[in-house]
């Protein structure tokens, strides 16, 4: 393989493991993805659950009451996007946006607060503006994927594909969406790379665990999977159990619907620990 070769594999690869979406099993690049899970796997182990940068241990947390700032802003500044993103993709996301900025609570879980602060409004809209500064237009390599984030291109951009709106789906699963997608654009934790998910695998039931957006098989998938509660799926699922436990201004029907989300992401957490740690924080109360 040359030089040339060599980037473009390991490019493709970084972008794979970003898409939210999980279609067919994708097969790994020169193992680099494989070796990579396995790693951070065993440091989870040998630790416990994992901090914000994914290396210390954390104690099992316990949920706390706070005092509440305020709602917060609906969300009205607008990122950057690109003149190829239509305007009903642009539309959704800043109503899917204005919506999470209107949130309000008086409690927030542990992992909840030292990943994004309170559940509010003013939290959510600054943990995204903090990170996304841009939007695009992609396919993200698969007709399932709804959204990206490609480092080698960007660690501030999030891009979208039609399926955004296609997918017919509640908004706080958008919501949940594209806050998972925010988190892969931290540079500085290795833009939170995805664990392979195992086979078998198999949910409480002992049915094959699937895409609750497509309906892919997750057996065996390519980094479809984490093992760390402070990864893309982790953190994306603690917002939505807190949002279903403690939004204060929230319908039953968007409580329902995020704690149905959220509990449907739990399956992705495929470390014993790391699942664990969730539990203890919204689950075991």
């Amino acid at each position: 393989m040359n030089k040339k070769t060599s980037i473009l594999s390991f490019a493709a690869l970084i972008a794979g493991i970003l898409f939210y979406q999980a279609g067919p099993p994708r097969p790994s690049v020169s193992g680099l993805r494989d070796a990579v899970a396995d790693s951070a796997l065993d440091g989870l182990r040998s630790a416990g659950p994992q901090n914000k940068a994914g290396h210390a241990p954390i104690p099992l947390p316990v949920a706390q009451s706070v005092s509440q700032p305020g709602s917060g802003p609906v969300y009205k500044a607008d990122p950057a996007f690109d003149a190829a993103v239509p305007a009903d993709i642009k539309q959704q996301l800043l109503q899917d946006l204005g919506f999470a900025g209107t949130i309000t609570s008086k409690k927030v879980s542990a992992l909840h607060n030292s990943i994004f602060g309170l559940v509010s409004g003013q939290a959510y809209t600054k943990y995204f503006e903090d990170r996304v500064k841009s939007v695009g237009m992609s396919g993200c390599g698969s007709a399932l994927a709804v959204a990206c984030v490609i480092p080698f291109k960007s660690n501030t951009k999030m891009w979208l594909t039609q399926n955004y709106i296609k997918f017919s789906h509640p908004q706080i699963a958008r919501i949940m969406l594209v806050f998972h997608e925010s988190r892969h654009t931290e540079a500085k934790n290795g833009n939170w790379r995805h664990a392979n998910c195992p086979d078998p695998f198999t949910d409480a039931n002992g049915q094959d665990v699937h895409s609750i957006w497509t309906g892919a098989s997750l057996v065996g998938e390519s980094g479809a999977c984490d093992i760390t509660p402070y990864g893309s799926y982790g953190s994306s699922l603690i917002m939505l159990k807190n949002i279903q436990k403690f939004c204060a201004n929230c319908t039953e029907k968007v409580q329902m619907d995020a704690g149905m989300y959220a509990d449907d992401q739990l399956n992705r957490i495929v470390d014993a620990k790391a699942k664990k740690a969730i539990q203890a924080d919204l689950y075991n109360k």
